[in-house]
């Protein structure tokens, strides 16, 4: 699949990584936390799982164009939300973040 600057290749599907931040300001002071962050393709919602919920986000915008907003429904990162995403979300329904 073609990269178009998503997390597509960087982050591993249906993984967490943790991510050190050095230098963080806050009200107590300057920490360094680590944080966990996911990815799962077809998660738009955000919830954790891949559901009807997202293919029904998918569907609605199909023939968009992507832009900032809409970069996680082009799942084959083609620069248009179309059927070939909608069919890649329906496929990966019931998955979800571990």
């Amino acid at each position: 699949m073609p990269r178009r600057g998503g997390t597509e290749g960087y982050v591993p599907d249906a993984k967490r990584v943790n991510v050190s931040l050095s230098g963080v300001t806050g009200a107590n002071g300057v920490l360094n936390p680590t944080v966990a962050l996911g990815f799962l393709q077809g998660d738009v919602s955000g919830n954790g799982r891949v559901n009807a919920a997202d293919v029904s986000a998918m569907k609605a915008r199909v023939g968009q164009t992507v832009g900032v907003d809409r970069l996680k429904f082009d799942l084959n990162q083609d620069g248009v939300v179309n059927a070939i995403d909608v069919s890649m979300a329906k496929a990966r329904s019931a998955r979800v973040m571990p």
